[in-house]
Parts: structure tokens; C-alpha cells; sequence
């Protein structure tokens, strides 16, 4: 699934303090990866940045995940037709991202039949 992966389209400077962000989120959860969180997947690692800045101002958060299943019918490319399609896409991106099950907690998922 295509839509899942993003990169960070950011200039030097402004990755740099990123970066800083992304390693205090990675210190909370617990994370180890030597995969850069500035591409492939970045639109999950700055949303879990997010919940990690909320939760250190005690502010109770986290992700849900809506994905769609035949949402495409005419288009092939785009549309997935099942659960298992969407879970296998999934667990590519969370392993890519060191995603572990303390940082799970924050995210869950709900898959609607369109």
C-alpha cells in the first residue's frame, strides 16, 4: 500500500530539529532502528511525535487509524480488498520504524468496508 509510505520533504535545518523530536519518542517507547524515520514512513513517525509532545504535557492521546477496504473498485492500483492486505502492509511499516508494543498502545485501527 502505497498511501502508508511518506517522506519528509523538510529543509537541513528543520530535519535537524526533527530529528532531535523524533529521538526523545524513540527514548519514551523504547524504539531501536537505525532506519531513517525522515523517509519511507514519516507520516506515522510524526504523528507518534505528536503523542509523545501531548503525553509529556500530560495530555491523555493516541492514533487512530482508519483504513478502507474497496474503496477503489475502478482502480486496481489503489483499492484493497481485505484486512489481511492491509495488515501485511502494516507490519512492513511498523517493522521498518521499530514500531514495538509500548508504542502500540498509542496506536490503534479500525477497518471499514466501504
Amino acid at each position: 500500500m502505497e498511501e502508508l509510505k511518506s517522506s519528509s520533504s523538510t529543509s537541513d535545518g528543520s530535519q535537524e530539529i526533527i530529528k532531535s523530536v523524533f529521538e526523545a519518542m524513540r527514548d519514551r517507547f523504547g524504539i531501536h532502528t537505525s532506519n531513517s524515520w525522515l523517509k519511507e514512513y514519516y507520516q506515522l513517525a510524526n504523528r507518534l511525535a505528536f503523542i509523545n509532545c501531548l503525553l509529556k504535557n500530560k495530555i491523555k492521546a493516541s492514533l487512530l487509524y482508519i483504513y478502507f477496504l474497496n474503496g477503489w473498485p475502478n482502480d486496481p492500483n489503489m483499492n484493497v480488498t481485505s484486512q489481511k492486505a492491509w495488515r501485511g502492509a502494516i507490519d512492513v511499516e511498523y517493522s521498518y520504524l521499530g514500531i514495538n508494543d509500548k508504542a502500540k498502545e498509542y496506536i490503534s485501527e479500525i477497518f471499514v468496508e466501504c
